[in-house]
């Protein structure tokens, strides 16, 4: 697993799976220089090195942007009005599309495509930080099938082990 990509994630109680071996979910306890440490519900530990490529991170696709994911114990969200609200509230923006799908033909325009957007730095940081905090593919790792895509899995990893916020 790339441990730069990991890092990104690692403070939002990022979820990895070897999806060859065990429907055991694991959550990034601690980096070393050649390894990281792994625990499982049951706060057994194991230790795996960067270069074992079997252990995947669980993400979710940006294509999941509109839709209500289940964080927390069950709890819905909506990323898209996250943002929107965002936008709107502390940013000051004028809403122009109740529906807000606007929002999320420029995100993934900007991270499929590499296009421009309208929002500030300032803005875009808020957006990556809310993107990261929920564990959104935004280097198209589960398209290299570097990652597993939450929704394909029986249990959703986010909603049975809920996220410490």
């Amino acid at each position: 697993m790339n441990k730069e990509i990991m890092k990104s994630y690692y403070p939002y109680d990022l979820r990895v799976i070897n999806p060859s071996t065990s429907s055991t979910i694991y959550r990034i306890k601690m980096f070393d220089t050649e390894t990281y440490f792994l625990e499982d519900s049951w706060h057994r530990e194991i230790e795996i090195s960067y270069k074992d490529t079997n252990y995947k991170p669980v993400l979710y696709s940006l294509n999941q942007l509109d839709s209500d994911i289940k964080v927390k114990g069950g709890i819905s969200i909506n990323f898209l009005d996250i943002i929107s609200k965002l936008l709107t509230d502390y940013f000051s923006l004028i809403q122009v599309d109740p529906g807000n799908k606007w929002i999320k033909e420029i995100l993934l325009n900007y991270f499929q495509n590499k296009s421009t957007v309208p929002f500030t730095h300032k803005i875009m940081k808020a957006i990556y930080n809310l993107l990261y905090r929920f564990h959104f593919d935004l280097d198209h790792l589960i398209e290299s099938g570097e990652a597993i895509d939450a929704i394909t899995l029986r249990v959703n990893p986010y909603d049975f082990y809920p996220i410490n916020w």
